[in-house]
């Protein structure tokens, strides 16, 4: 009985080096399989995330690749966020051309500190979630992007869930366009209505022509009433009540 004890004791003893050799062996593959994993994770993440890049830069950059019009994007006149945004829904069929009241710019800097001035206003005295208008037009021909196409303005109530509103940076009373802002801002139109963001049939209107105001001013609405597709006179619901004081984070969208 007792070398039966013995034996089956030894026998014991010498198997426990085996069982931990084999632990051991199955414990390695385990950590290799999570290795190679791990590996391939690292491999294919960045190429999804390069590919989602891919994909969001060409709708960014086909949104703003327009024949014959600069746009300089948010990105480029270093644009605060807004607060808030409203997708707009397209196409849209009234273009609303106002001016900014503010002084003229010549150049892409006198442009830029415009643009970013007249954003702190809105946001900051107006209580606006951005900068009013879809788009500005600077004296240097280039064209800024405000709301962009694809969000609501807050340019003219009852208006701005219907249409896009193009801004010329100074006072049009005193000024005069000149040929680069007019010829951007059609081009602009164009391009919108390429891209569906416009109707074919759009209808361009001044400011003037949806509320009670000098907007676009004496000048610009002289030329703007000979353009292709203007449609003059008041529209229906033509607006000539003071605004109500800001309040923060409201924006203006209809009454």
């Amino acid at each position: 009985m007792e070398s039966s004890s013995s034996t089956s004791s030894r026998c014991d003893v010498e198997e426990e080096p085996e069982l931990r050799s084999r632990s051991h062996r199955d414990s390695e593959t385990k950590n290799k399989v999570i290795i190679s994993k791990m590996k391939i994770w690292l491999v294919v993440f960045p190429l999804i995330f390069a590919e989602i890049g891919v994909v969001y830069s060409s709708i960014k950059d086909d949104a703003f690749d327009c024949e014959d019009v600069n746009i300089v994007t948010r990105k480029e006149w270093r644009a605060r966020n807004p607060m808030r945004v409203r997708k707009i829904h397209t196409p849209l069929n009234h273009v609303i051309i106002s001016h900014t009241v503010t002084a003229f710019c010549f150049t892409l800097e006198q442009c830029t500190r415009d643009v970013q001035f007249i954003q702190d206003m809105h946001l900051d005295d107006r209580g606006w979630w951005d900068i009013a208008y879809n788009f500005l037009v600077g004296g240097d021909g280039n064209v800024y992007e405000g709301r962009g196409w694809f969000h609501t303005g807050s340019h003219a109530v009852n208006y701005n869930t219907i249409s896009l509103g193009i801004s010329f940076i100074g006072n049009f009373n005193n000024d005069k366009p000149n040929e680069a802002m007019l010829n951007a801002t059609l081009n602009l139109i164009k391009c919108g209505v390429r891209k569906g963001y416009f109707s074919p049939t759009r209808e361009i209107h001044g400011h003037r022509d949806v509320a009670c105001t000098e907007s676009p001013g004496n000048h610009l609405y002289a030329v703007i009433r000979n353009w292709e597709f203007y449609k003059g006179g008041r529209l229906p619901d033509y607006y000539c009540r003071k605004l109500p004081m800001p309040e923060a984070n409201k924006d203006i969208v209809n009454e």
